[in-house]
């Protein structure tokens, strides 16, 4: 499969569907602990999180890219390293304290929280042909992202985060075909 797109909205999927086990570990690991084989399992999963989320994201700059969109580039960028660095922190520190480990969720929460507001904020200004939805989903994105920072109403954008995620790849999918659209009317060089 050559399309970024393509590969972006099958990453896509494949995060949505590692997140929900993500935070069932999450919750039976905080409360019983880990032993050996839930250890690993759960350090697997932020894995396949951590690559599914790169691989997804990107197809959103490469959507940055083909709008000429620095506020949606951007966005996606903060959220991409957020991921990254969220992820990269549960698979080395899963063993710290409950203490560390809220202090890192508060951080992530308001962290991701501003990247998502600006993430939607982008996605509100795109032109063309996608305009109507991706306002939409920039709506949900900006609701989710101010979820996240008031930290209090956190647990809506939990609630939102697999809507969010579905609202994403449908908006990468309507955007495939001018994507391919795109590169086939560039010239050869």
């Amino acid at each position: 499969m050559k399309n970024p797109i393509q590969f972006g909205i099958i990453a896509g999927l494949v995060y949505l569907i590692s997140i929900l086990p993500e935070l069932t570990i999450e919750a039976v690991s905080s409360e019983y602990g880990f032993d050996g084989n839930t250890q690993f399992l759960y350090a697997t999963i932020h894995l396949l999180c951590l690559i599914s989320a790169v691989i997804f994201y990107r197809a959103f700059i490469l959507m940055a890219d083909y709008y000429f969109n620095n506020t949606l580039w951007f966005g996606t960028v903060m959220t991409l390293v957020t991921i990254v660095i969220y992820h990269a922190l549960k698979i080395f520190y899963d063993d710290t304290s409950e203490d560390v480990q809220k202090l890192m969720g508060l951080g992530y929460l308001l962290v991701i929280g501003g990247s998502t507001v600006v993430f939607g904020y982008g996605l509100m200004q795109i032109q063309g042909k996608l305009r109507s939805f991706a306002w939409k989903v920039g709506v949900v994105e900006i609701a989710t992202g101010i979820f996240c920072l008031t930290i209090v109403l956190a647990f809506f954008a939990l609630i939102l985060t697999v809507p969010v995620i579905l609202l994403e790849i449908a908006l990468l999918r309507r955007f495939l075909p001018e994507y391919n659209g795109g590169i086939m009317a560039e010239p050869v060089q």
